[in-house]
């Protein structure tokens, strides 16, 4: 690029400047700048520029020559590119960043990624041991809890029932634990995969674990603990399958009354999110 003639009573920092300014101009335009003799000019540029004690304001615009055909001379000029720089506008613009960033983040903290409580009704085919043999039972449950950590983690109480299935139906025995009137209560944590920003318009993964324990009438308390993994689908939809274990106890008031009493536990479900 060639040199930039100013006036003598400007300082010689704002030429250097101005110098480097039109140099990025220019580069926006086309990766180098090529000068030609004026005999082989195809391209003009034009400079305007203001110099003030607070900053200056820039443009520049590089048109391109007539062309001259065997036929005839073409006398309009085309703007081929333009380019303008303001530093007072520019030095606004970086003092008022930070603030602007600040109000974003409070607003992205108090409105998107606040505490909200979750309430989640669930229905699962578990599949598990009774006294004697495999059974199915339908569970039915409520799962309250609170999401944090930029709802990246979630934490919260689940109560539900298990209903014997064949007891549905008509055919269950003495040995049908869960047709008896019972209780499950658990306390639940969760682990969402959402990255940095919940996006409910795609599937998210989130793994949980869990410990409690299920009452059953007349029967036993069976200490209980979990752990599985879930899809969420849209806003409201959920898929989730889960392995449990029921720890060792005793049972009583049944015909296999001081029998242990342990099984594992497969849930497959549906729920959704409130």
């Amino acid at each position: 690029m060639g040199k930039v003639n100013t006036n003598e009573t400007l300082p010689k920092d704002f030429k250097r400047h101005l110098t480097l300014i039109l140099k990025r101009l220019l580069t926006r335009y086309h990766d180098s700048v090529l000068v030609y003799e004026p005999k082989e000019a195809e391209q003009r540029i034009d400079l305007y520029f203001q110099y003030y004690p607070e900053g200056m304001i820039a443009s520049i615009g590089i048109f391109d020559l007539p062309q001259v055909t065997d036929k005839q001379e073409s006398s309009i000029e085309k703007l081929a590119w333009s380019g303008s720089y303001d530093s007072i506008t520019s030095r606004a613009e970086r003092e008022r960043r930070p603030q602007l960033e600040d109000q974003i983040d409070r607003s992205v903290l108090f409105s998107h990624y606040n505490r909200r409580t979750l309430w989640r009704p669930t229905v699962q085919t578990a599949v598990l041991k009774d006294l004697q043999s495999l059974t199915s039972a339908l569970y039915v449950g409520m799962r309250i809890s609170e999401q944090y950590d930029y709802r990246r983690k979630e934490a919260g109480l689940e109560l539900g029932m298990y209903f014997d299935l064949a007891s549905l139906s008509g055919a269950s025995g003495n040995t049908a634990l869960f047709s008896r009137f019972n209780l499950n209560l658990l306390f639940n944590h969760h682990w969402n995969f959402f990255g940095r920003k919940e996006v409910e318009n795609e599937a998210r993964d989130s793994a949980f674990a869990g410990a409690g324990f299920t009452w059953i009438s007349e029967t036993l308390i069976s200490p209980y603990i979990q752990g599985g993994y879930e899809w969420r689908l849209g806003k409201l939809w959920i898929v989730s399958g889960s392995i449990g274990y029921r720890l060792p106890v005793r049972v009583f008031g049944t015909e296999s009354s001081g029998t242990t009493y342990s099984t594992p536990e497969l849930k497959i479900g549906l729920a959704a999110l409130f």
